[in-house]
């Protein structure tokens, strides 16, 4: 039987390898040794997340609930900007887990990417996700091979249903 696969790593560095065991024979119908793949790795330099205002170069990473934060970020290697689309996506997760997952072309909850400057965008509305107010969320962006977290930063919300100074 012959399994194939198909993979879309990072732009960068890739690296697959894997090791073929062979298995002469003297059977003159089958001249040449039979291969087996029985260790295949794949190897790639992550990228970093270089975040973008408005969720950077603020005192504090707050958000005011029932609003739009426009997330925006760009993916740098040891080469420099990446200014080619890859295979990742951005999560937002809180106490309870995911919140919310923007990926590429996929509707309202799509990550954009601009191909001019490399710069990735995601819109989250606040008000659609019920979040609490006074709590940290987690706003990461995955690799989308692995699911590991290139970057990552803490986000808090405020605004309805804070108490402010002993009042409801």
């Amino acid at each position: 039987m012959l399994d194939t696969f198909t993979f879309t790593p990072i732009q960068g560095e890739n690296i697959f390898g894997f090791n073929v065991l062979t298995r002469g024979t003297s059977d003159p119908a089958t001249p040449n040794p039979a291969g087996l793949i029985y260790n295949a790795v794949i190897t790639y330099d992550l990228p970093d997340v270089v975040w973008r205002p408005p969720i950077v170069n603020t005192k504090r990473a707050i958000v005011k609930n029932g609003t739009t934060l426009p997330i925006k970020f760009r993916l740098r290697n040891t080469s420099g900007l990446i200014r080619t689309g890859q295979n990742v996506y951005l999560l937002i997760t809180g106490p309870q887990g995911e919140v919310a997952r923007f990926t590429r072309g996929h509707g309202s909850n799509g990550l954009r990417f601009a191909r001019g400057n490399g710069q990735y965008i995601a819109n989250f509305h606040t008000k659609r996700y019920g979040l609490q107010t006074g709590v940290a969320y987690t706003v990461s962006v995955n690799d989308g091979c692995t699911g590991q977290a290139l970057g990552s930063l803490t986000i808090q919300v405020f605004g309805k249903g804070t108490q402010q100074h002993g009042k409801k």
